[in-house]
């Protein structure tokens, strides 16, 4: 099921679909993802493939202007490489093509995924390397747990980690 959001891209109102997908029926998509974030996000070299990352997703979605892919985001159950259930529902792997950037389709994309995430049991936690996406995740009530000094990712990089309030 997609919905239709707008967004105003270069004084354009465009409709950009947000729909949920799934490796058995869209390969080809997460294909595209696979590439967004190898191109845009995470570079070559990270310890995690990001195929391999991205097809263990409880909950997928893609934006899509007509046909083509623009930014995806999901939440993933396993967010570490011995694949073990945290019981910890991870906003991750979300990545929007640059020229698409700042321009609310990011924001789209997680509205979407928490939405999906705050029906299901577990505390809600995402990361982040760079202190530039710190304003949006406080403005979208998320608070960091734990900062760069202790937390570090798979490839030993410090980073962020913020849990998400539902508001309770």
């Amino acid at each position: 099921m997609r919905a239709l959001e707008t967004v105003n891209l270069k004084g354009s109102t465009v409709s950009v679909s947000i729909g949920v997908i799934t490796p058995a029926t869209d390969i080809a998509i997460f294909g595209a993802w696979a590439y967004f974030l190898t191109a845009w996000s995470w570079g070559r070299g990270y310890p995690v493939g990001s195929f391999e990352e991205i097809v263990r997703m409880q909950f997928a979605i893609t934006a899509m202007i007509e046909d083509e892919p623009i930014g995806f985001g999901g939440i993933n159950l396993t967010a570490n490489n011995d694949n073990s259930n945290e019981f910890v529902q991870w906003f991750s792997a979300w990545v929007v093509a640059p020229q698409f950037q700042r321009r609310g389709i990011g924001r789209i994309i997680h509205r979407h995924c928490i939405d999906r995430a705050v029906d299901q049991p577990g505390p809600i936690r995402a990361t982040s390397e760079s202190f530039h996406m710190h304003p949006f995740f406080i403005k979208e009530g998320w608070a960091i747990i734990q900062d760069k000094e202790t937390a570090r990712n798979e490839a030993g990089k410090p980073m962020y980690v913020y849990g998400f309030s539902r508001g309770e």
